[in-house]
């Protein structure tokens, strides 16, 4: 315990009221609170834990490549729409029950909300045509529906990379993240 302004308080960082919650990360953002970490400890030594964080992202890019036939723009257009479809989803309805809720085909369409070319384009900093070629792919595929120009990510789509890819990524994901907290902890 330390003295602030006469009072008591505990020296530890505030808690996020929210610790499993994905409001904050909605709009591309992150949670404040669980982003506390000790900067001047990181900079330090900051190598160790770019590292196991770099491993993880280069291993990420490295599937979306593969599963995206070498092209990252495409990867990129894809995760922007579900993130889209699936951020205003969690904003509207919130996180509860929202697997089984959007496995299931009518319900998934009824309360996906959806993008287009533009908005997708005016956020990546990619031309609106490209955009629209990377969609059409998509489309080819069976990952994204066009209605009217409203984009909607599929279950298709999903079902690409979950459950085996998303399982074994979670894992190194969480690995990697425990490793690093326990280097900013040092």
């Amino acid at each position: 315990m330390q003295k602030k302004n006469g009072s008591t308080q505990d020296s530890r960082p505030e808690q996020c009221t929210q610790p499993d919650g994905v409001r904050c990360f909605i709009y591309g953002g992150y949670c404040r609170m669980c982003g506390e970490f000790d900067e001047k400890a990181f900079l330090a030594n900051w190598h160790p834990p770019i590292f196991v964080m770099q491993s993880l992202l280069g291993k990420y890019f490295k599937l979306l490549y593969r599963a995206f036939d070498r092209d990252l723009v495409m990867a990129l257009v894809m995760c922007e729409i579900w993130q889209y479809n699936l951020g205003r989803y969690f904003d509207r309805n919130g996180q509860e029950n929202a697997t089984s809720t959007l496995n299931d085909a009518d319900s998934r369409q009824r309360l996906l909300h959806p993008c287009n070319t533009y908005s997708i384009s005016q956020v990546l900093g990619v031309p609106n045509e490209t955009v629209r070629r990377k969609v059409k792919k998509l489309i080819e595929r069976g990952w994204v529906q066009n209605g009217n120009g409203e984009l909607l990510s599929t279950k298709a789509s999903e079902d690409f990379f979950y459950p085996g890819q998303a399982i074994e990524f979670m894992r190194e994901f969480v690995s990697a993240a425990r490793h690093i907290l326990a280097m900013l902890k040092d």
